[in-house]
């Protein structure tokens, strides 16, 4: 099990500083579109240093570039120096379910994050994109069903109160990236659940993510009978790409994830709350996807303002 490392205020705001000098240098490189800070890979092999990741439509070999369009291995700058590292950046899909087979708003199916906690009130929480309906707009009241796959029925999981959706840009620190929601629940037994649910704990700082195994799970089936969890390695956070930002960028074992698992709590090995699925790479229809993307949940509980609760 790798422990998190803990990175102080001054730490984090050097990175992102000697980041803002990097780009400066490096943004008029051809197919550059986007970076986050990442962990650093060498003969294809991950190691524990962080740097910055450099994300390309497709790599050149280094003797087709002229001297001017080539990334340095490391970049000085103000701050210090960074470690860069070039990967291929693959187009970004939401991973709701066009088809419903978990719970489903009429329009995209996805998955219950966990449930949100205020004063005497339970909600449940899942992305904003899995609860907005046909007209794909938040504010609008939606009907959330549920499946029941012990009757084989639909059940009125509740209706959407509030979501807010917005793929950024933002101010460091706050890279605009959000995609959450929760919706009344209707359900004798989701409130019985939320109600006897455990608070969770959230990830506040990011960067104690970076190495992280995660495990990917959905209070829709907190056993797993269904769902069985992912499991899954933090490789970098504060991604900015052409395709959207983001908080959390995740390296999922095998299977992956899949169309429908947008909405999934990861969770770290102390039960800790640390983002909720949303997007993965865009695979072959049938092939999951390796490489996604996740908002931080504690960032969610503070735009909900809710208290997030697992069980």
């Amino acid at each position: 099990m790798r422990q998190s490392i803990t990175r102080s205020p001054a730490e984090i705001a050097r990175l992102r500083k000697a980041r803002l000098e990097a780009l400066e240098r490096v943004g008029e490189r051809p197919n550059l579109v986007g970076s986050m800070i990442g962990l650093k890979y060498r003969g294809g092999l991950r190691r524990k240093s962080v740097g910055l990741t450099l994300f390309v439509t497709e790599k050149v070999p280094e003797k087709e570039l002229s001297p001017r369009h080539r990334i340095p291995k490391k970049i000085k700058t103000t701050a210090g120096t960074l470690n860069t590292d070039i990967v291929v950046w693959r187009p970004m899909v939401e991973q709701g379910l066009e088809q419903a087979t978990l719970m489903y708003d009429g329009s995209r199916q996805g998955t219950l994050t966990c449930f949100g906690l205020r004063s005497d009130n339970e909600f449940g929480v899942s992305c904003a994109h899995c609860i907005a309906g046909d007209d794909r707009n938040p504010a609008t009241p939606t009907i959330v069903e549920m499946w029941d796959a012990q009757n084989r029925q639909w059940l009125k999981a509740g209706k959407s109160l509030y979501a807010v959706y917005s793929p950024g840009p933002g101010e460091p620190g706050n890279f605009g990236y959000i995609d959450c929601g929760f919706f009344s629940l209707r359900d004798d037994g989701l409130v019985t659940r939320a109600r006897n649910a455990k608070r969770l704990r959230t990830v506040k700082n990011l960067y104690e993510l970076l190495d992280q195994q995660l495990t990917g799970r959905s209070s829709l089936d907190p056993e797993g009978v269904n769902d069985p969890s992912r499991s899954a390695r933090v490789i970098g956070v504060e991604m900015e790409a052409l395709d959207g930002n983001c908080d959390v960028v995740l390296e999922v074992e095998f299977p992956g994830t899949f169309k429908g698992d947008s909405g999934m709590l990861w969770l770290t090995s102390a039960g800790k709350a640390a983002a909720i699925h949303a997007r993965g790479e865009k695979t072959q229809e049938g092939r999951g996807s390796s490489l996604v993307t996740a908002m931080s949940a504690a960032r969610a509980a503070d735009y909900l303002q809710v208290d997030l609760a697992y069980g």
